[in-house]
């Protein structure tokens, strides 16, 4: 059960302003069900602009009451976001499942372990292909333009480690105290769904973070 976030706070900026390894985001989400908290989501994502390389961690924990479920994604990509490595790991009650994917060029290779077998799988993904927890990333280097065409592209779902083609539109774009506010609505994996992000505009003060908490 991979639930994607992507109403955030999101710092973005111009890499040769910062500092080693600058956080440009941390966040904390808590999940309700019926208005009831029954888990919670932490997210980072930084860059180290030395090494041009982001890097995104987040975990996932969900108490459905007759099972826990908990998820671990750690990735990295280059500055332009072609991807370079994730680990996925999940635990649904006793089922465990550790996805380790690698990159060169286009071709991915998969490593999936259910806690009794090793698998080996390996894929070529369509250029352009990159991870989707980046998707927020993805847009800002794109500087999509308001109700104009659609963006078409690939995407890695870390919970299974197949490419899926996604589309989102960009519906509105506004300025406030700051940030850029956008609403987007987007497509991924069969499923639709309408989202926001602010990203912020002032870009130049290098170490700079924002830390959100989000309920």
């Amino acid at each position: 059960m991979h639930i994607r976030l992507f109403g955030f706070l999101l710092l973005f900026f111009s890499p040769g302003a910062a500092i080693a390894s600058d956080i440009m985001f941390e966040g904390y989400y808590r999940i309700e069900l019926e208005g009831k908290p029954i888990g919670y989501i932490i997210e980072r994502f930084a860059f180290d602009p030395k090494a041009k390389i982001f890097e995104a961690i987040s975990f996932q924990y969900i108490n459905a009451g007759d099972k826990v479920i908990q998820e671990s994604i750690k990735e990295t990509a280059n500055d332009k976001l072609h991807p370079l490595a994730f680990q996925y790991t999940s635990q649904v009650g006793e089922k465990i499942k550790m996805i380790d994917g690698s990159f060169k060029a286009d071709i991915m290779t998969l490593k999936i372990n259910d806690g009794k077998t090793l698998k080996t799988e390996v894929y070529k993904n369509p250029k352009g292909t990159f991870l989707s927890t980046l998707l927020p990333y993805k847009l800002l280097q794109e500087k999509l333009q308001v109700n104009n065409t659609a963006l078409s592209y690939s995407a890695v779902a870390e919970e299974d480690g197949g490419s899926y083609n996604g589309k989102v539109l960009l519906k509105k774009k506004e300025a406030k105290a700051g940030f850029d506010l956008f609403s987007l609505q987007n497509k991924f994996k069969g499923e639709e769904f309408s989202a926001t992000f602010a990203a912020v505009r002032d870009a130049q003060t290098p170490g700079k973070y924002i830390r959100a908490e989000i309920f």
